[in-house]
């Protein structure tokens, strides 16, 4: 290798090393402001969460479409209320919806991954031990390794539950007493004066449940802080331009529970 050859190669070997540790530096820069805007957000989230109520008020919650559960023996797993759940629907005759405490008291398995419904009957068995599981109590009725008398202690957290309006509700309450009121019934919805025209999902909302409704009929609240124009999917605002917000609500016999919510 001749002279320059070798000089040019020690000039770029020299330089490598001026390089690398701007390199590493800047990495190192982008790299920590990104930690500090994550825990920026982590920090506004934790804030945030210590302002909801400390437990979820009691009543009756929607955990998944009936249509996900419609078939007699079918298992699916829920996520609410801060606890996971499995939804099945027995295979008896009466092929009613049951709802358990996902883990099995056992040893911790999920029954909604690998668990199945017995045929016949309104119990699930985990796919660990093969422990059976009655939905109604959440008793379990059968033991298949143990001889005699199956301990008390082995039950499952049930849930009341109905099926109404193409939904699954059930009944929480933190200290698990049973319902205080039945699950709502309007009769305008068992009938055909209201037209279904679809869901819409949305992903993950930083709000307690109690919020929705206190904001839902908070109706003054709409035009101080929703009255400016936002540019779609973006937080940047529309100058001199905004939007008159309109609520109001029917209160009679003909049209109970009917509001009105325009936009100009």
């Amino acid at each position: 290798m001749s002279f320059f050859h070798i000089e040019c190669v020690r000039k770029l070997f020299s330089l490598y090393w001026y390089v690398l540790p701007i390199v590493l530096i800047l990495f190192y820069i982008v790299r920590r402001r990104k930690s500090r805007e994550s825990a920026k957000k982590t920090r506004r989230g934790v804030d945030r969460a210590q302002t909801y109520p400390k437990q979820y008020p009691c009543g009756w919650y929607r955990i998944c479409d009936a249509d996900e559960v419609s078939q007699r023996g079918q298992i699916k797993h829920a996520f609410a209320l801060g606890r996971e759940m499995v939804v099945f629907r027995s295979d008896d005759d009466h092929s009613q919806i049951h709802v358990l405490d996902a883990f099995c008291v056992h040893m911790g398995a999920n029954l909604a991954f690998g668990g199945r419904v017995m045929p016949g009957t309104n119990c699930i068995q985990c796919p660990f031990h093969l422990w059976e599981f009655n939905g109604e109590t959440g008793r379990c009725s059968k033991l298949p390794y143990a001889d005699g008398k199956i301990p008390e202690k082995a039950k499952m957290q049930t849930y009341p539950s109905v099926e109404r309006y193409g939904m699954i509700m059930i009944w929480y309450h933190p200290l698990n007493e049973p319902p205080h009121y039945d699950a709502i019934d309007i009769d305008e919805l068992n009938g055909d004066r209201f037209e279904f025209r679809g869901v819409y999902h949305y992903p993950n909302i930083q709000m307690h449940l109690q919020e929705f409704a206190e904001n839902a009929a908070d109706f003054q609240h709409f035009q101080p802080l929703h009255g400016q124009m936002l540019i779609p999917w973006t937080k940047w605002h529309v100058p001199y331009v905004f939007i008159q917000h309109k609520a109001s609500l029917e209160f009679n016999q003909e049209k109970p529970y009917i509001a009105h919510f325009y936009d100009t």
